[in-house]
Parts: C-alpha cells; structure tokens; sequence
C-alpha cells in the first residue's frame, strides 16, 4: 500500500536536512572568497600594497677597496713600456707632462729635466715631430742597487718621422733608428712605481 503524501514529505526532510549540513560549510568558505558584502570593503592587505613599497637591501655586492698594484715582474716591464708609449706622445703633443709627472713632484727624474726644456723650446718656436710612436721589440728588467729600484733595458724601433710647423708647413725629416736603446730606472715607492731617469739613444 502507498504511503500518503504527507508520510512520503516527513521522510524525505530528514535526508534534505543531513544534506544542507555538507553543503553549508562550502558555501561559507565561497562566500569569504567571493564578492559578499565583506569582501567588498578594503581588507588591510589590499590597503598596504597601495601604499609606497619599503626599500629592500640591494642584491649586489658590498665595494671593495682598491689595492695598490704589487711589486711583480710583470708590472715593472709594464711600467717601462709605459714610459716608452709616454715619450712618443710627448714628442707628437709637445707635453712632457705624461713622462715627467711619473717622477716624484721634489725630486724630478734625470732626464725629465732635458725633455722638458727641449719641448717648450720645440712649442716657442712652433713646430713638432708627428711621431708615430716607438715598436717596442724586448724589456729586460733587473734589480739597481737601492732596495725596490729597478734598470729596465727596452729595446725599441724608432720610425722615421716628419717635424711641421705649427701652420703645417714642412720643416725636416728625421730618420729611423732600429733597435734603439731605452733605458728606464724605477722605483717601487707606497704602492706605486716612480721614474728615477730614462734615456734614449
């Protein structure tokens, strides 16, 4: 016999009851993620990143201090093919500065003196050597006397050269010495090296 409509209802709610209770509890969590009314006012997380950033550490390395250049082989046959590269720009500037400032400011180097004057006499009376600079072919460096001082014998090729008049008017030829020698004494002073003499020829 079928059970009257209001029997089959009273069964059936039971079931529906005991289903909304699994239901309710995701329904909650959906509507504190989705748009309710409290998800609609500003939360202090959304607030804070409008707000200027903080500034974070940078991710590069701390400097370092600079180190003084050491007292090696390398650098002595370095610093005597400077002095060689120094002298050619000399003489096609006019400016001896580059070679005679590498000699302490109270005790010029023997050499530095002559160059010097030679220039300023060149620069007088307006003429220069366009000088294509020295080939450098050998450095040999070996200990002076004094401690830390050094002779480095460079062995360079000097090219043929024209001098001009500052108005770029020829004046003179000058020709090539190969093989020429060039001697340079340095001393190894505070971390850094100083002309002592230089000599070519």
């Amino acid at each position: 016999m079928l059970a009257s409509a209001p029997a089959r209802l009273a069964r059936r709610l039971p079931a529906r009851t005991a289903l909304a209770s699994l239901v309710l509890p995701l329904g909650l969590l959906s509507g504190c993620s989705g748009d309710s009314t409290d998800s609609a006012q500003p939360s202090p997380s959304a607030s804070s990143t409008s707000a200027t950033p903080t500034p974070t550490p940078s991710s590069s390395p701390a400097p370092r201090a600079p180190t003084a250049p050491k007292d090696t082989a390398k650098a002595r046959a370095e610093f005597a093919r400077f002095v060689v590269t120094a002298w050619g720009y000399a003489l096609r500037t006019n400016k001896p500065g580059l070679v005679t400032d590498l000699s302490p400011t109270k005790a010029p180097c023997k050499g530095c003196h002559d160059f010097q004057s030679e220039l300023a006499a060149r620069k007088k009376r307006h003429w220069y050597v366009d000088f294509p600079g020295a080939d450098i072919r050998k450095v040999a460096v070996h200990k002076q006397g004094a401690p830390k001082t050094y002779l480095a014998h460079v062995v360079v090729d000097i090219p043929a050269s024209r001098s001009y008049f500052d108005d770029g008017s020829f004046r003179n030829v000058n020709n090539a010495h190969p093989r020429a020698p060039f001697d340079v004494v340095m001393s190894y002073v505070k971390g850094k090296y100083t002309l002592v003499e230089f000599q070519v020829g």
